[in-house]
């Protein structure tokens, strides 16, 4: 069985740790079951969320540092893990993994890492599409607000970069929609401004998928307009503020 395993939680466990235990732990929280498989991993479970399949896999700091060279990653709003780290992975389950980009499945990916973390006192959690650590207590925040109702937290998992021409490029994104996004707003526009638009824009893709034709619509402001103008290929989305 395949998985798309986009999340580490990562925290310093125990030699003898046991991820038969931690599903014990979850079981007030959902129904798990014990598969281990053989691969890379020392140990892992399936574990049943909301009617939801997951893959928790254990990683030991060798595997972990060989597997996802989580040392190259960006660490946003944290240190770099201790390098004798380990990790839980969680993968989407066979029956859900092509629905990444659906609320439901990502909240309830969210919850579980949440629910793991908190039971193996958790210090990062790695969002592997965008490339980074995230400090676990404002993963917790962030993801606790979308569980409830509120809007992708592109905080955690969408990363944004800005390039030498004030370009802001969007890394993680195209987990959901198969797009990345280069958003462009004149040389005055506050950075604040362009975060926020972007955020947005971000949240509107990651719901309702990738945009495939040139369009223009009307910006947050008066007589401002914005424009998407998507790549041959569709993998990026050119976005332009005009003021």
């Amino acid at each position: 069985m395949q998985y798309d395993q986009p999340l580490l939680v990562v925290a310093k466990l125990s030699t003898h740790f046991r991820i038969s235990s931690l599903v014990k732990q979850l079981k007030s929280e959902g129904q798990a079951t014990y598969a281990p498989q053989a691969n890379n991993a020392s140990e892992q479970c399936e574990v049943i969320l909301d009617g939801m399949s997951f893959l928790l896999s254990r990683y030991a700091p060798a595997e972990l540092n060989k597997g996802f060279e989580i040392d190259t990653l960006a660490n946003s709003f944290c240190k770099k893990p201790v390098s004798d780290s380990s990790a839980i992975g969680i993968a989407l389950g066979e029956n859900i993994k092509s629905g990444k980009h659906v609320a439901t499945i990502n909240r309830a990916l969210l919850k579980l890492a949440i629910l793991t973390g908190d039971i193996v006192n958790a210090t990062h959690v790695s969002w592997l599409p965008a490339r980074h650590n995230i400090d676990f207590g404002f993963f917790v925040e962030a993801a606790n607000d979308y569980i409830a109702g509120g809007p992708v937290p592109a905080l955690i998992q969408v990363a944004v970069n800005k390039s030498s021409d004030g370009a802001l490029h969007t890394t993680g994104l195209d987990y959901f929609c198969g797009q990345e996004v280069v958003f462009q707003a004149p040389p005055d526009f506050p950075e604040n401004e362009s975060i926020k638009r972007l955020v947005r824009i971000a949240h509107d893709l990651a719901t309702n998928g990738p945009i495939d034709n040139a369009i223009e619509t009307s910006g947050l402001d008066v007589d401002e307009t914005i424009r998407f103008q998507p790549s041959g290929d569709s993998k990026h989305l050119s976005v332009e503020i005009i003021v």
